[in-house]
Protein backbone atom coordinates (compact mmCIF):
# COMPACT_ATOMS: atom_id res chain seq x y z
CA UNK A 1 0.00 0.00 0.00
CA UNK A 2 1.03 3.39 -0.92
CA UNK A 3 1.74 6.24 1.80
CA UNK A 4 -0.70 8.05 0.29
CA UNK A 5 -4.09 5.94 0.43
CA UNK A 6 -6.80 6.85 -2.99
CA UNK A 7 -8.85 8.90 -0.56
CA UNK A 8 -6.23 11.54 0.20
CA UNK A 9 -5.48 10.21 3.47
CA UNK A 10 -1.89 10.55 3.92
CA UNK A 11 0.82 8.31 6.43
CA UNK A 12 1.74 10.77 9.21
CA UNK A 13 4.76 11.91 8.14
CA UNK A 14 4.14 14.94 10.77
CA UNK A 15 1.64 16.66 9.46
CA UNK A 16 2.68 19.08 11.66
CA UNK A 17 6.34 19.59 10.84
CA UNK A 18 4.88 19.88 7.19
CA UNK A 19 2.76 22.64 7.79
CA UNK A 20 5.33 24.55 9.58
CA UNK A 21 6.20 25.57 5.57
CA UNK A 22 3.48 28.33 5.25
CA UNK A 23 4.24 27.53 1.18
CA UNK A 24 3.07 23.68 1.56
CA UNK A 25 -0.52 23.84 0.56
CA UNK A 26 -1.23 20.33 0.37
CA UNK A 27 0.15 19.92 3.49
CA UNK A 28 -2.48 23.45 4.64
CA UNK A 29 -5.31 21.69 2.32
CA UNK A 30 -4.98 18.32 4.22
CA UNK A 31 -5.19 20.06 7.83
CA UNK A 32 -7.83 22.25 6.51
CA UNK A 33 -10.05 19.17 5.61
CA UNK A 34 -8.97 17.30 8.89
CA UNK A 35 -10.00 20.09 11.40
CA UNK A 36 -12.50 22.67 10.10
CA UNK A 37 -15.05 21.08 9.87
CA UNK A 38 -14.15 19.77 13.72
CA UNK A 39 -14.03 23.60 14.79
CA UNK A 40 -17.27 24.75 12.90
CA UNK A 41 -19.39 21.81 14.42
CA UNK A 42 -17.82 22.76 17.86
CA UNK A 43 -18.79 26.35 17.46
CA UNK A 44 -22.20 25.67 16.23
CA UNK A 45 -23.11 23.47 19.25
CA UNK A 46 -21.82 26.13 21.20
CA UNK A 47 -24.60 28.79 19.94
CA UNK A 48 -22.59 30.82 17.43
CA UNK A 49 -25.02 31.45 13.97
CA UNK A 50 -23.50 29.80 10.73
CA UNK A 51 -21.59 32.90 9.71
CA UNK A 52 -19.98 33.05 13.33
CA UNK A 53 -19.10 29.94 13.16
CA UNK A 54 -17.37 29.72 9.99
CA UNK A 55 -15.36 32.94 10.76
CA UNK A 56 -14.82 30.92 14.39
CA UNK A 57 -12.81 28.11 11.80
CA UNK A 58 -11.11 30.17 9.58
CA UNK A 59 -9.73 32.25 12.76
CA UNK A 60 -8.90 29.32 14.36
CA UNK A 61 -6.77 27.90 11.37
CA UNK A 62 -5.02 31.33 11.13
CA UNK A 63 -4.00 30.72 14.77
CA UNK A 64 -2.54 27.73 14.03
CA UNK A 65 -0.72 29.06 11.02
CA UNK A 66 0.36 32.50 12.88
CA UNK A 67 1.81 29.58 15.66
CA UNK A 68 3.62 27.21 13.28
CA UNK A 69 6.90 29.51 12.54
CA UNK A 70 8.07 28.79 16.01
CA UNK A 71 5.57 25.59 16.82
CA UNK A 72 7.07 23.79 20.10
CA UNK A 73 5.14 20.44 19.81
CA UNK A 74 5.46 18.80 23.85
CA UNK A 75 2.61 16.02 23.90
CA UNK A 76 3.45 14.87 26.85
CA UNK A 77 2.40 17.95 28.38
CA UNK A 78 -0.37 18.46 26.05
CA UNK A 79 -1.70 16.72 23.72
CA UNK A 80 -2.25 17.99 19.91
CA UNK A 81 -6.10 17.36 20.83
CA UNK A 82 -6.20 19.24 23.90
CA UNK A 83 -3.86 22.32 22.06
CA UNK A 84 -6.27 22.90 19.26
CA UNK A 85 -8.95 22.83 21.37
CA UNK A 86 -7.46 25.75 23.64
CA UNK A 87 -7.63 27.65 19.97
CA UNK A 88 -11.00 26.57 19.24
CA UNK A 89 -12.44 27.68 22.50
CA UNK A 90 -9.96 31.53 22.26
CA UNK A 91 -11.69 32.39 19.46
CA UNK A 92 -15.25 31.05 20.38
CA UNK A 93 -14.90 32.98 23.35
CA UNK A 94 -13.57 36.31 21.15
CA UNK A 95 -17.32 35.91 19.36
CA UNK A 96 -19.05 35.96 22.62
CA UNK A 97 -16.84 38.90 23.47
CA UNK A 98 -17.79 41.15 21.02
CA UNK A 99 -21.24 40.57 21.58
CA UNK A 100 -23.67 41.94 23.82
CA UNK A 101 -22.59 41.04 27.54
CA UNK A 102 -25.83 38.83 28.26
CA UNK A 103 -24.04 36.41 25.59
CA UNK A 104 -20.74 36.72 27.33
CA UNK A 105 -21.86 34.24 29.73
CA UNK A 106 -21.53 31.35 27.16
CA UNK A 107 -18.36 31.70 26.23
CA UNK A 108 -17.22 28.96 29.18
CA UNK A 109 -14.03 31.06 30.42
CA UNK A 110 -12.73 31.87 27.10
CA UNK A 111 -8.80 31.83 26.73
CA UNK A 112 -6.41 34.47 24.66
CA UNK A 113 -3.95 33.80 22.61
CA UNK A 114 -1.36 32.82 25.58
CA UNK A 115 0.25 29.86 25.20
CA UNK A 116 -0.42 29.11 21.74
CA UNK A 117 3.15 29.65 21.39
CA UNK A 118 4.46 26.08 23.06
CA UNK A 119 1.88 23.18 23.09
CA UNK A 120 1.01 21.92 26.77
CA UNK A 121 2.49 25.92 27.73
CA UNK A 122 -0.49 26.36 29.34
CA UNK A 123 -3.10 24.31 31.49
CA UNK A 124 -6.12 22.88 30.46
CA UNK A 125 -9.01 24.97 31.96
CA UNK A 126 -11.79 22.69 33.83
CA UNK A 127 -13.81 20.27 32.53
CA UNK A 128 -17.03 22.36 30.80
CA UNK A 129 -19.62 22.04 28.50
CA UNK A 130 -17.62 22.97 25.29
CA UNK A 131 -14.92 20.54 26.43
CA UNK A 132 -17.83 17.58 26.64
CA UNK A 133 -18.98 19.00 22.96
CA UNK A 134 -15.24 18.97 22.12
CA UNK A 135 -14.37 15.49 22.48
CA UNK A 136 -17.97 14.32 21.22
CA UNK A 137 -17.24 16.03 17.97
CA UNK A 138 -13.25 14.74 17.66
CA UNK A 139 -15.02 10.98 18.42
CA UNK A 140 -16.96 11.87 15.03
CA UNK A 141 -13.87 13.24 13.50
CA UNK A 142 -12.00 9.73 14.76
CA UNK A 143 -15.28 7.51 13.58
CA UNK A 144 -15.10 9.60 9.92
CA UNK A 145 -11.30 8.18 9.82
CA UNK A 146 -11.78 5.11 10.82
CA UNK A 147 -14.84 4.80 8.30
CA UNK A 148 -12.42 6.18 5.23
CA UNK A 149 -9.93 3.26 6.42
CA UNK A 150 -12.23 0.38 6.32
CA UNK A 151 -14.23 1.57 3.21
CA UNK A 152 -10.43 0.76 1.31
CA UNK A 153 -10.26 -2.58 2.37
CA UNK A 154 -13.60 -3.79 2.52
CA UNK A 155 -15.87 -4.56 -0.69
CA UNK A 156 -18.47 -2.27 -1.24
CA UNK A 157 -21.82 -4.17 -0.29
CA UNK A 158 -19.23 -5.65 2.67
CA UNK A 159 -18.89 -2.24 4.11
CA UNK A 160 -22.40 -1.52 3.61
CA UNK A 161 -23.48 -4.51 5.37
CA UNK A 162 -21.30 -3.60 8.37
CA UNK A 163 -21.55 0.18 7.99
CA UNK A 164 -25.58 -0.13 8.28
CA UNK A 165 -25.39 -3.51 11.14
CA UNK A 166 -22.71 -2.64 13.18
CA UNK A 167 -22.33 1.26 13.13
CA UNK A 168 -26.33 2.55 12.50
CA UNK A 169 -27.29 -0.37 14.55
CA UNK A 170 -29.72 -1.21 12.32
CA UNK A 171 -31.41 -4.97 12.37
CA UNK A 172 -29.52 -7.77 10.81
CA UNK A 173 -33.29 -9.01 8.68
CA UNK A 174 -33.07 -5.37 7.44
CA UNK A 175 -29.64 -4.92 6.48
CA UNK A 176 -30.00 -8.26 4.69
CA UNK A 177 -33.42 -7.49 2.70
CA UNK A 178 -31.82 -3.63 1.78
CA UNK A 179 -29.02 -4.97 0.28
CA UNK A 180 -30.51 -8.50 -1.07
CA UNK A 181 -28.14 -10.44 1.41
CA UNK A 182 -28.51 -13.17 3.61
CA UNK A 183 -29.33 -12.55 7.24
CA UNK A 184 -26.45 -15.22 7.58
CA UNK A 185 -24.00 -12.70 5.02
CA UNK A 186 -24.40 -9.84 7.58
CA UNK A 187 -23.67 -11.85 10.54
CA UNK A 188 -20.37 -12.92 8.50
CA UNK A 189 -19.18 -9.56 7.51
CA UNK A 190 -19.76 -7.94 11.28
CA UNK A 191 -17.59 -11.41 12.35
CA UNK A 192 -15.21 -10.21 9.61
CA UNK A 193 -14.72 -6.87 9.73
CA UNK A 194 -15.23 -5.96 13.22
CA UNK A 195 -11.29 -6.61 14.11
CA UNK A 196 -10.08 -4.90 11.36
CA UNK A 197 -12.69 -2.04 12.06
CA UNK A 198 -11.33 -1.81 15.90
CA UNK A 199 -7.60 -1.44 14.16
CA UNK A 200 -8.77 1.34 11.82
CA UNK A 201 -10.31 2.96 14.47
CA UNK A 202 -6.46 2.74 16.48
CA UNK A 203 -4.97 4.24 13.53
CA UNK A 204 -7.54 6.86 13.44
CA UNK A 205 -6.84 7.70 16.86
CA UNK A 206 -3.48 8.33 16.03
CA UNK A 207 -4.19 10.40 12.74
CA UNK A 208 -6.03 12.52 14.15
CA UNK A 209 -3.83 13.26 16.96
CA UNK A 210 -1.04 13.63 14.16
CA UNK A 211 1.57 11.37 15.51
CA UNK A 212 3.97 9.73 13.60
CA UNK A 213 3.54 6.66 14.26
CA UNK A 214 0.36 6.16 12.29
CA UNK A 215 0.51 4.31 9.10
CA UNK A 216 -2.08 3.01 6.49
CA UNK A 217 -1.32 -1.04 7.53
CA UNK A 218 -4.55 -3.00 8.10
CA UNK A 219 -5.10 -6.41 9.46
CA UNK A 220 -6.50 -8.01 6.06
CA UNK A 221 -4.43 -7.86 2.87
CA UNK A 222 -5.71 -7.10 -0.09
CA UNK A 223 -10.15 -6.66 -0.53
CA UNK A 224 -12.19 -7.85 3.07
CA UNK A 225 -15.25 -9.41 1.47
Amino acid sequence: MSTETSSGIQTRRSLLARVRDPDDATSWREFDRLYRGLVFGVARRRGLEEADAQDVAQETMLSVARTMPGFDYRPEQCSFKSWLRHLTEARIADHFRRRRPADRQRASGGLGDGGAQAIGGFADPRRSDLERIWDEEWDHLVMELALQRLRQVAKPLAYQAFYLYVIKDRPAGEVARVLGLTVGRVYLTRFRLRGVFARCLGQARIEAELKESASPEHAAHGVVR
